[in-house]
């Protein structure tokens, strides 16, 4: 059974607080053969380097530039990503700022499994939000002193592990669907009861969960353990439960 990392969402809207459906996987920018070999050449990659740091293995760019092979869509999607910004080639080069993840067992950006993600640890896996925030800021041009993740995710901290929020720039991008996110993280397995409890403290709603709601936010609950689809659902239900028993309406649609 495949894993997933689970990624629940929460919005306030002007009638309360929904769950956003999902955004339906959009095709990935087409690139040619010549476009492939321009942008690694342009990132001063050779096409074994190529294969390793964005994806495909050491010999997937030689088939990528003959034309043989295509790209998946998400190695597609990030080399237009480092044709835009070249400086992010930089971030791929450096997995062994994660300390329990050396780069020999590392698997290549956007190839990662379910057991992959369940590598990721209290210490870890704010990293990775970490990254992946400043990733989106830069490729954006959102302000980076918006961005805050806590080094500690097991203390009590009302409900907030990780925020982006800003001002000006887009009203949102592909991955960040607002102005103001909020993140709990969870590096276990996560219980349906305890998704729910994670969002009150004495049956009302963390200080940070209300605060980001109420200005029109989104929070999301991140978990590094393998989902089912339907797994995901029910943590989904008993969070949305739980925001409806603290008195904040929930529009399911």
């Amino acid at each position: 059974m495949a894993g997933r990392l689970m990624g629940v969402s929460v919005k306030r809207t002007s009638e309360g607080a929904s769950v956003p459906a999902e955004p339906s996987s959009s095709q990935a920018p087409a690139l040619d053969p010549e476009e492939i070999r321009a942008i690694r050449e342009r990132l001063g990659l050779s096409q074994a380097e190529a294969g390793q740091l964005i994806g495909g293995g050491p010999r997937a760019f030689t088939k990528y530039e003959a034309g043989t092979v295509k790209p998946a869509a998400a190695v597609a999607t990030l080399l237009r990503l480092l044709e835009s910004n070249p400086d992010l080639i930089g971030q791929l080069r450096t997995p062994e700022s994660l300390p329990t993840m050396p780069s020999s067992t590392l698997p290549p950006p956007f190839q990662i499994g379910g057991e992959d993600v369940e590598r990721f640890n209290e210490r870890t896996f704010p990293e990775l939000l970490r990254r992946l925030l400043s990733a989106e800021a830069r490729v954006h041009g959102l302000p980076t002193d918006g961005i805050h993740v806590a080094s500690n995710i097991t203390a009590p901290d009302g409900g907030e592990d990780g925020r982006i929020k800003w001002e000006g720039g887009p009203d949102r991008t592909r991955s960040l669907p607002c102005r103001d996110n909020l993140f709990q993280l969870k590096a276990g397995p996560v219980k349906p009861s305890q998704a729910a409890k994670d969002v009150l403290r004495n049956k009302q709603l963390q200080p940070m969960v209300r605060a980001v709601l109420e200005a029109g936010g989104h929070y999301r609950m991140l978990c590094a353990h393998r989902y089912t689809q339907k797994a995901i659902e029910s943590r989904t239900r008993q969070i949305l439960d739980a925001v409806r028993d603290a008195d904040c309406s929930v529009d399911d649609g």
